[in-house]
């Protein structure tokens, strides 16, 4: 009895076992692949991310940050002007990679060629094109595939936003390099990127031209943007106009430095009319006015100062007129998570006003541009002597501003100058 009862408990053992086994390879036959085919939990994949209109304008904001950070002290490049001397461009770093803490200024000035100087400018151009080259591989497919018209004109527009900053940034490029490799593919890899060779400064000129082409016919009028930090048909063509307008000036003028440029005066002149045409579209169909009419304001009063007595244009880049329809196009500069609140201040700013460092300086030049009040003439070029006491001397207060109590009196040259540039002996109380 007890070897039976033994017999039948290992044949009841066997038996599960056995179905054990079989549930074991069923669940193996199915299971795994379909475990092998769940979707990454850490990451969102190309397949689930690309769905609407909202993740099309999400991977374009990418594109605007990577635009801001090449843009974003344009101004440095009044350096190679007579109008300013930029003295270095330490406030230009900025870590452009968060995982390697790449830090890099967009450029540096110093003696002998600039180019070299400028590897980063390099650098986020082509990190612009990557991303909309990255936006457009999508997005082409997305307007293929969208039914509904009004959807697929919104993801026209973006796309359009993606030529624009593509335009951009090869313009850039080509405006400091001449040839240069041009491609609208996303690149699989560095040997890829290796394997690319320069392209004429011409082709390149004809794609941007293009892409601003495609980007005028898809972006809305400036009237219908609700963020007022978006490209516009009047950016697109304000810019293409702009693209027009320097090729003509290099046709005209030469450019010995990038071999087989051809220089050809009835080709400029061919530019030079389209850009005109380009710049009175905006001039005349977007209804565009100058900020606060045009009226250049009051001379003002330092000693007794009143916001509203400076030259108009410094209102212009407060707050209030975040959105002047003077302004064609921007990317916001300043704002919470931005680290960039006082860099405009601390760059343009002498070593008396808000700690400024006085990065950058404007010159007797950039003096000398502005015209007299009494006839609209040009002043004779100011002297550039140390003694304060010296006729129309660059140092000497009486050049700029008469000494007398009727403080609409005071200004000799147009008084816009007082809002750009501080003289010797000149107070600042606000």
């Amino acid at each position: 009895m007890v070897l039976l009862s033994r017999l039948k408990t290992v044949k009841t053992n066997i038996h599960n076992l056995r179905i054990v086994l079989i549930s074991a390879l069923l669940l193996g036959s199915f299971g795994c692949r379909d475990l092998l085919e769940l979707e990454p939990n850490s990451e969102i994949s190309a397949g689930q991310f690309w769905q609407s209109t909202d993740d099309a304008e999400t991977a374009t904001y990418g594109v605007y940050n990577a635009a801001r950070l090449l843009f974003r002290f344009d101004y440095m490049y009044d350096g190679l002007t007579p109008y300013g001397r930029y003295r270095n461009l330490r406030n230009s770093f900025e870590i452009i990679d968060d995982e390697t803490d790449v830090e890099d200024p967009v450029g540096s000035f110093s003696p002998g060629p600039v180019g070299d100087e400028f590897d980063m400018t390099w650098k986020l151009c082509y990190r612009i094109i990557n991303r909309a080259n990255y936006v457009l591989s999508y997005l082409d497919q997305m307007i293929i595939d969208e039914q509904n018209p009004e959807t697929k004109l919104e993801l026209r527009r973006i796309r359009g936003e993606n030529y624009f900053f593509r335009a951009l940034a090869y313009f850039r490029l080509i405006s400091l390099w001449g040839d240069v490799p041009y491609f609208e593919r996303i690149l699989a890899g560095n040997d890829d990127a290796y394997s690319l060779t320069r392209t004429s400064i011409e082709i390149v000129k004809n794609e941007i031209i293009e892409d601003l082409d495609s980007a005028v016919q898809t972006l809305p009028s400036p009237g219908d943007i609700n963020d007022g930090d978006r490209a516009s048909q009047a950016a697109a063509y304000g810019f293409r106009g702009k693209v027009k307008l320097y090729w003509a000036s290099w046709k005209k003028n030469g450019w010995p430095e990038i071999d087989g440029f051809v220089q050809d005066d009835g080709e400029a002149e061919i530019y030079y009319a389209a850009a005109a045409e380009d710049f009175s579209k905006v001039i005349n169909d977007y209804g565009l006015e100058l900020f606060n009419g045009g009226d250049p304001g009051t001379y003002g009063d330092n000693d007794n100062f009143s916001p509203n007595d400076l030259p108009s244009y410094w209102h212009l880049f407060q707050w209030g007129a975040e959105y002047s329809s003077e302004i064609i196009f921007s990317v916001q500069m300043a704002g919470p998570l931005l680290d960039q609140g006082d860099a405009m201040t601390r760059g343009f700013g002498n070593r008396h006003t808000i700690n400024g460092q006085v990065f950058y300086a404007p010159t007797h030049h950039l003096v000398n541009r502005y015209q007299l009040i009494e006839t609209g003439d040009y002043a004779d070029p100011v002297v550039l002597s140390s003694d304060i006491t010296l006729e129309n001397g660059a140092v000497n207060p009486a050049t700029y501003e008469q000494d007398t109590s009727e403080v609409s009196a005071r200004a000799l040259r147009d008084w816009r100058m007082k809002a750009t540039i501080m003289w010797d002996g000149q107070n600042c109380n606000w």
